[in-house]
């Protein structure tokens, strides 16, 4: 999805995109932001400097923000949601990428965990999804971690973990409703779209569903 790593690529503070306070208020300032911090961080820097400097500048980003996200990678989130991955607007147009906390991948250059690359997509992916209004489990937030759900907005395929070669994709077709009791090993979930897709199932983790170490969040 991507052909660089865009958190290492924040790692190294492009003062042309954060200037000043921005990157230290984005990345060491505070450490931390939610969606509620994003009003102000997208007021000051939303828009290119021409747009924002323009006569009709309250018009022309009014218009804007009905057709372009807003995305920010951040460090982590308050307590409560740190070591989320991220968090977006349900549906909306602003999202939060939080992959700077202990436990995610590191940057071998800064030592400063950013995700592996796989992360970094997967989770842009995801809570993109989010602003487009889908959920864990289609239109609904649970039953979370489904096998019959090959969406990269379900835990199980969000990463790479439990599937390594899952594509980094959304569901394209509904698959068969299983029922616990009337599991038909021969039916199975059926085909997938693209065939051949592999699923997983399994025990949940304590709190964490199917997949460890990630949780994701949003204001619904």
């Amino acid at each position: 999805m991507y052909s660089t790593d865009l958190l290492s690529w924040h790692d190294n503070y492009r003062s042309d995109i954060f200037p000043n306070g921005d990157r230290e208020y984005v990345h060491r300032g505070r450490h931390c932001l939610d969606l509620n911090s994003l009003p102000t961080i997208k007021f000051n820097r939303f828009g290119t400097q021409d747009e924002r400097n323009s006569p009709s500048a309250a018009n022309l980003l009014a218009a804007k923000r009905l057709a372009y996200h807003y995305l920010v990678f951040a460090h982590d989130q308050p307590l409560g949601f740190s070591g989320s991955s991220g968090v977006a607007s349900l549906p909306g147009m602003d999202t939060l990428v939080t992959l700077g906390r202990q436990g995610w991948a590191l940057n071998p250059v800064s030592n400063h965990p950013v995700g592996t690359l796989d992360e970094q997509a997967a989770t842009v992916m995801h809570e993109f999804g989010h602003n487009l209004k889908l959920r864990h489990s289609g239109n609904f937030d649970l039953p979370n971690c489904e096998p019959n759900y090959f969406s990269v907005m379900n835990y199980v395929f969000q990463f790479s973990n439990w599937v390594s070669n899952r594509p980094l994709d959304y569901s394209r077709s509904a698959l068969a409703t299983l029922d616990i009791e009337l599991l038909n090993e021969r039916n199975g979930v059926g085909q997938s779209t693209p065939p051949g897709l592999t699923t997983v199932y399994g025990p949940a983790t304590p709190g964490r569903g199917l997949v460890p170490h990630h949780r994701c969040r949003h204001p619904n």
